[in-house]
């Protein structure tokens, strides 16, 4: 059972999720604790990618419920989610990165990983327009090196609309953030943080 207090940060690569992350720590740090990703293999095969990651979402749940039970009073932030699986895979599927056979593979994995009760509850989906992640990812290759494949945008904008279409039916708290002024999406997420944990 994934427990109230866990928010997750789903999105497409460039959206700005670490950016807010950061940001809602440094400015609140007594009421928020961050959960650190787990390290995995690198792998540039599309598939076996998209395997490892669905692994490391299912071993990273059992740290999110522990770093938020020993932490009652304050929310766990979590940089992605099972949720951005979904919002992967579909566009991996759609652009032909993976096959049929491979995409049903995963989401019958998914389905044995994650029973309802092990799904996200709340999510904060950063959706900004396409060219704001384009611009953002441009920018961090000024600093950092290129990560996988994100120069070929076309992947961006599928994934992108892969991730609209899930959220729109999923079960669960959902912010949907399009605002791209940080102070914007400082300002909603706190008041959506007071709902959710007044609930």
């Amino acid at each position: 059972m994934i427990r109230d207090n866990i928010v997750y940060f789903s999105g497409p690569h460039g959206s700005g999720k670490s950016t807010l992350i950061n940001t809602l720590m440094d400015l609140q740090p007594d009421r928020f604790v961050r959960r650190i990703k787990l390290e995995t293999p690198k792998e540039t095969d599309t598939y076996e990618r998209t395997k490892i990651k669905l692994v490391r979402y299912y071993f990273q749940t059992f740290r999110e419920n522990e770093i938020a039970q020993q932490n009652p009073n304050k929310i766990v932030l979590c940089d992605r989610s099972v949720i951005d699986f979904h919002g992967y895979v579909a566009g991996f599927i759609k652009i032909g990165w993976i096959t049929e056979a491979q995409y049903q593979g995963l989401l019958q994995a998914y389905e044995l990983f994650f029973p309802p009760e092990r799904r996200p509850k709340n999510i904060v989906f950063i959706d900004p327009p396409l060219d704001f992640m384009i611009a953002n990812i441009k920018r961090r290759w000024e600093t950092e090196p290129k990560k996988w494949r994100e120069d070929e945008f076309y992947y961006l904008a599928a994934v992108r609309i892969a991730f609209q279409e899930f959220i729109k039916s999923y079960d669960g708290n959902v912010l949907d953030l399009q605002a791209v002024d940080l102070d914007e999406r400082v300002k909603q997420c706190s008041e959506w943080f007071d709902k959710i944990c007044s609930n």
